[in-house]
């Protein structure tokens, strides 16, 4: 420990009789430990400054850049999260192997990626990638670079990680899941950042899975990622999954709640379709293929509206319709009704809406 002066001390004394006879004389040892605690004085702060510079920032007019839209930016953290059992791991399998370039099941920029597998055994992982390779079209055979590490916590294999990303020039990173983290509760605001600021200084982009507080699992449309809100503030883009089971058919639907930079834009489906060995098919699907979803999406409009203006200030219903991809009645219809929105100013024709303030 570079802090306390008797470990210090000791070093220096160990280093000392580890050199010859003549570099001893040369160089006592009180004159070695004078210079290694001189070098320890501010060398936590050297280390945390390294790679970080204060200087002017150019703007730039480049375009936003997807590694997968509209999901993952490049640079930029994503969680994906729902329920268990709602089919994340398979999202985020699939997810992978479009930014491998092995499918356009979404469109993707081919990708350098390593997947962290913390929930599930290696056993089980390869058995669901061969199947998930078969339905996908892949050769089943198609290795996927993966961490499989179950029953070790992230910051245990965190020098692991960070060793392969430098290594083999990894572009993205694809952890199941921040509640293997193992830095202390996720409820906790210190343990929420910690986790995030390990996330992003492990590879240039990351996708984690998260998983809902179980407050949210009755109404789907209320569940929030479980923990601290730190973890929603970390994050570039934030996914949430529901799921409904149709007989033999898994049916998914993605929503982005969070997006900086980016727009939230519809829901997107998928089913995932099951026989007696697992996993047989992955296709788009269509809304009205499932009774419960279609209420979900209807249901989270209002309180989407309300965290984009309490997030970005006031609104017109035209910017909210163009943000949403909602029809403009209907973003006017949740603006005008109940207390929750107020109209705020006018310019010209176009009148803008801000959340109400609660007494």
């Amino acid at each position: 420990n570079l802090g306390r002066h008797g470990e210090r001390v000791k070093l220096a004394n160990a280093a000392h009789a580890a050199l010859g006879k003549l570099d001893q004389q040369a160089f006592p040892a009180v004159e070695l430990r004078r210079g290694l605690d001189a070098f320890c004085h501010n060398a936590w702060e050297r280390w945390q400054e390294a790679g970080n510079t204060i200087g002017d920032l150019r703007p730039v007019a480049d375009p936003l850049s997807y590694l997968m839209a509209p999901y993952v930016l490049r640079g930029g953290g994503t969680i994906l999260y729902g329920p268990g059992g709602s089919g994340k791991t398979y999202l985020a399998m699939i997810w992978a192997r479009c930014m491998e370039g092995l499918t356009d099941f979404w469109p993707a920029a081919p990708s350098r990626l390593l997947f962290v597998q913390l929930e599930r055994s290696q056993e089980t992982f390869a058995r669901r990638l061969y199947r998930l390779n078969l339905a996908l079209g892949i050769d089943p055979e198609q290795p996927l670079r993966a961490l499989c590490a179950r029953g070790r916590p992230l910051r245990a294999v965190a020098s692991m990680i960070e060793d392969e990303v430098r290594r083999s020039a990894v572009d993205v990173i694809v952890l199941d899941s921040i509640s293997r983290a193992g830095q202390g509760a996720l409820v906790q605001d210190d343990v929420a950042n910690a986790i995030m600021d390990t996330l992003s200084g492990l590879a240039p982009s990351w996708v984690a899975i998260a998983h809902t507080s179980h407050e949210g699992r009755a109404e789907q449309g209320s569940a929030h990622i479980f923990g601290s809100s730190h973890f929603e503030h970390a994050a570039d883009v934030t996914v949430q999954v529901a799921a409904e089971v149709t007989g033999q058919t898994l049916g998914l639907m993605l929503q982005v709640v969070k997006a900086n930079d980016v727009p939230q834009g519809e829901a997107q489906y998928v089913a995932l379709e099951f026989g007696p060995d697992g996993l047989e098919g992955v296709r788009p699907a269509k809304r009205r293929e499932f009774v419960s979803l279609p209420d979900y999406e209807r249901g989270r409009l209002p309180e989407r509206i309300m965290e984009a203006l309490l997030r970005d200030g006031e609104m017109t219903a035209q910017a909210l319709s163009a943000m949403f991809s909602r029809p403009y009645g209907t973003i006017t219809r949740i603006l005008g009704q109940g207390e929750n929105f107020v109209r705020t100013r006018k310019e010209g024709r176009e009148q803008y809406w801000g959340v109400a303030a609660r007494t």
